[in-house]
């Protein structure tokens, strides 16, 4: 399956709130109702945290005075997981002290807005922390995918196999994965120059996505690529290797 970093997300953006006060949840409901959001809420600092990692929300909006767990805690175990790290957390707060803004800031807050928040700047900072989780996402993507080839690339594949291996532990079934080089491309490289080896890498991931739905080719390092193929067994694996195997050498 060849990357395509172009497509948006079509899933409606997630807001997740935080905060003890009933009464704020059902403002931001009602005030955020002609925002294209999913609103989502949790009362206390533990249960945002895990709210947090099982929705994986685009946006934060986090009470820093709450009880037991205050914001700063929460804010700094959500920075500490790589999993939340990079969701972007907008504080909310009746203190207005100027120390208690620096340190969420320092922290890894992306904003601020104070209690009584003004509605409208609260969209227009909400809009802002959304355009900057789609910029961390496809930065993210992007640096998983190989500059020359366009196919996914190592850190990509050491990803996705983990992805598979655990899916195959928890349930029926397995995959299978093609590893392959191109012989003597030293050799190439050498005799035609490095201009030419990179059009036949090139070309060679060309070959490598003209696959099927669902298989994933990789740029594994070098002239070594792998594909991965979900829910295939070894005959159909060998057979797949094999129609590479006849484009390449047409």
């Amino acid at each position: 399956m060849q990357p395509d970093i172009e497509q948006p997300q079509p899933r409606i953006p997630r807001l997740l709130a935080i905060d003890d006060s009933p009464m704020i949840h059902r403002l931001l409901k009602a005030r955020l109702v002609g925002e294209r959001l999913e609103i989502h809420n949790a009362t206390s600092g533990p249960q945002g945290l895990e709210v947090a990692r099982s929705l994986q929300p685009d946006v934060v909006l986090l009470d820093i005075q709450m009880p037991g767990m205050d914001g700063f805690a929460v804010l700094r175990e959500l920075k500490d997981d790589p999993a939340t790290r990079d969701i972007p957390v907008i504080f909310l707060s009746g203190a207005s002290e100027p120390e208690s803004k620096i340190r969420g800031l320092d922290m890894g807050a992306i904003d601020f807005v104070a209690k009584p928040f003004d509605i409208g700047e609260l969209k227009a900072r909400v809009r802002s922390a959304l355009r900057i989780r789609l910029l961390i996402k496809m930065l993210a993507q992007r640096a998983q995918i190989d500059g020359l080839t366009g196919l996914w690339n190592r850190t990509y594949f050491d990803h996705r196999i983990a992805e598979q291996i655990a899916h195959t532990q928890r349930h029926a079934g397995g995959f299978a994965m093609i590893f392959c080089d191109i012989d003597r491309f030293k050799d190439v490289n050498d005799t035609h120059g490095h201009a030419f080896g990179d059009h036949v890498l090139e070309e060679f991931a060309r070959i490598l996505v003209q696959s099927r739905s669902g298989d994933i080719a990789c740029r594994y390092g070098g002239e070594e690529f792998a594909i991965l193929l979900p829910r295939t067994d070894a005959m159909e694996a060998m057979a797949v290797a094999e129609r590479f195997r006849t484009r390449l050498r047409t």
